[in-house]
């Protein structure tokens, strides 16, 4: 079995002011890697503790027919549990290319599917059968659509099934799935509202609650490739488009609405073209919803504007916290960086970190794919090669454990860690939050009570006593020598007494 653990170490900053760096390891890998995989194409959480890693470029069920992995978080990491077969998958698919889950499903697209056409697209579904994942069904496009790339986007919400389909005909497509008794049948297509030979509706999806959210990067209505975002509610069994948001910004090929997330009632909005300090740095839109309607909160640019950053071409919402990817920056010519940040209402979204593949270098695309849930961050690096010793791009993923803050300032443990907090015994917690009967600034667990011969939780006469038979030379290892001089003597008496009384918990 593959063990992937989380590693985190500090970097010196070399152009944030308000974040550190950080570097992260590549370590969720596949046990049959192989050269051009493009590990990483997608990621996605079915849970926290339960993640679906797509991979596009895989050959085990032909030349680039793709695949999935499937992971489960352990004490150790992320562990590889399998890569299931996915039925009727041909040469060529691509299957991975995006994902999505939840607790009962996957959805895997494979975009250059060909049974309703040439690269019409299909979408596989992976059931969790309690032992393993299996394959449940294909699902095809409800009509013959070549070229229609079904399967780009995918969204995935208890029994709704959101599948984007960008270049069908028309200026893109949504179809809207639902499951029943464990089969999903097709309920539903949404065509674009503003239709354009140019467009792509659905390259984007987002689905919380009621609202179903599409992206169209490429609408024109403002300026070429200005980009812009529909927002449907689920009313009465029927999906009504209740507002579209297009950028105020009249900035060509900005890309609004490449990337979306939505939690609750903030919805985030990748813009990864715009203009941000430096061309095509890219920036993101906050937006929440009050009485049905969504209202832009806040916008979040590059705290260092890094040229084809490309900053928001993927994002992750959970709560309080949001990722953003910008592959196009760091350390080396598309290298990548991933952005964290947390919420406060008095200080908003504040950048916590910027994540660093370890060993970075131009062409991994780290942050061409986030998932974010619960404070758990996984970073697909689809162009990286991995830890084999070969220099071919194989594609990795980065997980980050962010879910713990034990003094609840917004700064995970694992940051505080990093930057320098003591951990004494090498728990992930740092000593600050720990218990401290005595408040030396020792934690209990650190500051063992030596002096406790007898072992009853006191140091009194008794162990007085013990230590007193021992007096004079002795082996090493002796538990009344408490200084570990070899002798029991004067010192040992000053320990005892300096500890009199109740020993730490």
């Amino acid at each position: 079995m593959i063990r992937a653990i989380f590693i985190l170490t500090a970097l010196t900053s070399v152009s944030l002011a308000a974040a550190d760096d950080f570097s992260v390891v590549g370590s969720i890998v596949s046990p049959d890697a192989a050269n051009y995989d493009a590990y990483g194409s997608d990621v996605a959480f079915a849970n926290a503790a339960t993640l679906c890693v797509g991979v596009r470029g895989a050959d085990a069920q032909g030349s680039n027919a793709g695949a999935v992995d499937i992971f489960n978080l352990t004490s150790e990491g992320w562990e590889f549990i399998q890569r299931p077969t996915a039925v009727g998958l041909q040469p060529g698919d691509q299957l991975g290319e995006a994902v999505a889950g939840n607790n009962t499903w996957f959805a895997a697209g494979a975009t250059r599917h060909d049974a309703m056409g040439v690269d019409s697209g299909a979408v596989w579904m992976f059931r969790n059968n309690q032992t393993n994942w299996a394959h449940a069904q294909r699902l095809l496009p409800p009509v013959t659509s070549a070229g229609a790339r079904f399967g780009s986007a995918l969204a995935l919400e208890q029994d709704t099934l959101v599948i984007g389909a960008p270049l069908h005909s028309g200026g893109g497509s949504v179809s809207i799935f639902t499951q029943a008794n464990s089969t999903w049948t097709h309920a539903l297509s949404i065509t674009n509202p503003t239709p354009g030979a140019s467009n792509r509706f659905g390259e984007s999806v987002a689905l919380a609650g009621d609202w179903l959210v599409v992206g169209d990067p490429h609408d024109d209505a403002v300026i070429i490739d200005g980009g812009a975002v529909y927002l449907y509610r689920h009313v009465a069994s029927a999906w009504i488009l209740t507002q579209t948001l297009r950028p105020t910004q009249t900035v060509a090929r900005e890309y609004f609405g490449q990337s979306l997330s939505i939690d609750g009632t903030r919805l985030a909005i990748g813009v990864y073209g715009a203009n941000s300090g430096a061309e095509t740095s890219g920036r993101v839109e906050m937006f929440e919803v009050s009485d049905g309607s969504w209202q832009q909160r806040d916008e979040i640019v590059p705290l260092a504007p890094i040229g084809g950053g490309n900053f928001g071409w993927d994002i992750a919402l959970s709560g309080d916290r949001l990722a953003v990817g910008a592959p196009g920056a760091g350390v080396a010519q598309l290298s990548g960086i991933v952005t964290y940040y947390t919420h406060t209402p008095k200080a908003r979204w504040t950048a916590i970190v910027d994540a660093l593949l370890v060993n970075g270098q131009a062409q991994d695309l780290f942050g061409a794919c986030v998932a974010l849930r619960d404070g758990q961050l996984a970073i697909g690096a689809p162009g990286a090669p991995d830890a084999s010793g070969t220099s071919a791009p194989r594609g990795v993923v980065a997980g980050a454990d962010f879910s713990q803050d034990c003094n609840g300032d917004g700064i995970p443990d694992a940051v505080e860690l990093a930057r320098g907090a003591a951990d004494c015994d090498l728990n992930s917690v740092p000593d600050a939050c720990q218990p401290d009967d005595d408040g030396d600034g020792i934690p209990n667990t650190c500051e063992p009570c030596i002096a406790d011969l007898n072992g009853d939780g006191l140091i009194n006469g008794f162990d007085f006593s013990l230590l007193l038979n021992r007096w004079g030379a002795v082996p090493a290892g002796e538990p009344a020598d408490l200084d570990e001089d070899g002798n029991v003597g004067a010192s040992d008496v000053a320990l005892l007494l300096n500890s009199w009384g109740k020993c730490e918990l």
